[in-house]
């Protein structure tokens, strides 16, 4: 499409002199009210776009008619024959991949400029795009973009029966077979969660909090996850409850609630409960500062006799370095049991 012509987008909210202006450097009738301006330049736009994309398919054809050719040329020669089949399924591939993550989109949309995309790749552009102050441009063409992005469920059926055809192999191949093997196993995940299985639902949380195994980064849906866990009787979950309260990740800050469920999961015997428990008490924060019970519950945590543990191993560290500054800088009373 003319670069010179704005997307559908931009014409429906222009106002009336733009329009006009548009409609005469595009060579239309500039007669009329906004309505019928409007019509003509999507009408145009339309067309161009119409044009662009039988130009091309023939492009496109005319390619396969030459592959095709090269595979017949030479006597049949086996070389040539796979020459020509490599350059097909390249071509293939290539215009079928997100140019931004050069992979095939497993949640295609098409942006503004015509392109297709990964929805979450052409999203963290646009952000970073307008983080930065700048005006938002085509990752491709550098012309000025808008924000609509349109599905293309089309896009990704082609691309499963291109894959199933073996059109589509190699590293692009394993690479979508790995994200539907990834998506099946989500899939079994959430079925678990949604069972009641309360390991799902702490794994599930954890998933989530982290942007782990498929799933995106997603506070609030960790939140709820480690909720109907610790209220199926998860003490890991009760225990991540209280951080997600404490520092307010995926629910409104509220320390005391926080430390409430910290102390509950710490009591229950979850090392990462006796390591929040320990550190807050060891430096003030939410609680007073009280030695004893934070050398006490940070030896807990080290001591491996925790029933359940989940506290990782750069935690582990911490916990061992804060003890260490404890035991030099404490009273003897202070560090008897």
């Amino acid at each position: 499409m003319s670069s010179k012509l704005p997307s559908e987008s931009a014409i429906q909210v222009m106002k009336y002199n733009d329009l006009r202006k548009e409609c005469r450097l595009a060579g239309v009738d500039t007669t009329g009210k906004s309505g019928a301006l409007r019509d003509r330049l999507v009408k145009l736009w339309k067309n161009k776009r119409a044009e662009e994309a039988d130009k091309k398919d023939s492009a496109r054809r005319l390619r396969h008619k030459r592959e095709r050719e090269d595979e017949t040329s030479g006597g049949g020669g086996n070389n040539n024959g796979n020459s020509a089949s490599k350059r097909f399924k390249k071509s293939a591939a290539d215009d079928l991949i997100c140019p931004i993550t050069r992979d095939l989109p497993w949640e295609p949309v098409t942006a503004e400029d015509g392109r297709v995309y990964e929805r979450s790749a052409i999203e963290q552009y646009v952000k970073q795009q307008k983080s930065a102050g700048q005006p938002i441009k085509s990752p491709v063409t550098n012309e000025p973009i808008g924000e609509r992005l349109v599905p293309l469920h089309q896009h990704r059926s082609l691309i499963e029966t291109l894959i199933e055809s073996q059109v589509i192999d190699g590293d692009l191949a394993a690479s979508w077979n790995k994200r539907v093997d990834e998506a099946k196993k989500m899939q079994q995940l959430l079925d678990r969660a949604r069972g009641g299985d309360k390991k799902a639902m702490f794994d599930l949380g954890y998933y989530y909090k982290k942007g782990l195994n498929g799933f995106k980064q997603d506070l609030e849906q960790a939140f709820s996850w480690y909720q109907r866990a610790h209220e199926a009787g998860c003490v890991r979950s009760t225990a991540c409850l209280g951080f997600a309260y404490f520092y307010g990740r995926g629910v409104p800050k509220d320390q005391k609630t926080g430390i409430m469920f910290i102390t509950m999961a710490a009591a229950q015997g979850s090392d990462f409960g006796a390591y929040e428990l320990g550190m807050k008490l060891a430096i003030g924060r939410g609680l007073p500062v009280n030695k004893k019970e934070a050398i006490r519950w940070l030896r807990t945590c080290l001591s491996g006799s925790c029933q359940h543990q989940h506290l990782t191993q750069m935690g582990k560290d911490e916990a061992r370095s804060k003890l260490n500054d404890l035991l030099n800088t404490a009273s003897a009373v202070e560090i008897s049991d």
